[in-house]
């Protein structure tokens, strides 16, 4: 049998082993705290970025729909306008169509009464004796 010397001995060698484990975790605890403590810190900064993120993209948001609740009724009274200027477009074309069809009728005639008046002319000139 072991005598008690070399049994005091593998107990303060499972001892030291243990307070070395014990150290060993210890420090890594710590380590991992740290770790922990720096993760916090850089959540605290990227929540801290959000939230100025966020509060930038609300003040854009707000300025957009102020601008687009301006824009949009000058939009539809422009898009009124529009239509109002293709309609008397429209009308003024069929009224100048109108216009240059009575026109040609008008040319048309007049050219009829010229071609009779030409004949009726050369027709008395050529019967007559001309005087020379």
């Amino acid at each position: 049998m072991k005598d008690l010397s070399s049994l005091l001995e593998e107990v303060q060698a499972i001892v030291q082993g243990i307070r070395d484990e014990k150290n060993y975790f210890q420090d890594r605890l710590r380590k991992v705290e740290e770790e922990l403590r720096m993760i916090k810190q850089e959540k605290l900064h990227w929540e801290k970025d959000l939230r100025v993120a966020q509060t930038e993209l609300e003040r854009v948001q707000e300025e957009s729909t102020e601008k687009l609740n301006r824009v949009i009724p000058e939009i539809r009274t422009l898009q009124d306008q529009l239509q109002d200027l293709e309609l008397q477009n429209n009308l003024l074309n069929i009224e100048l169509t109108s216009s240059v069809n009575a026109k040609d009728e008008e040319i048309k005639k007049l050219e009829d009464q010229l071609k009779k008046y030409t004949d009726l002319f050369q027709a008395n000139s050529s019967s007559s004796p001309s005087s020379c």
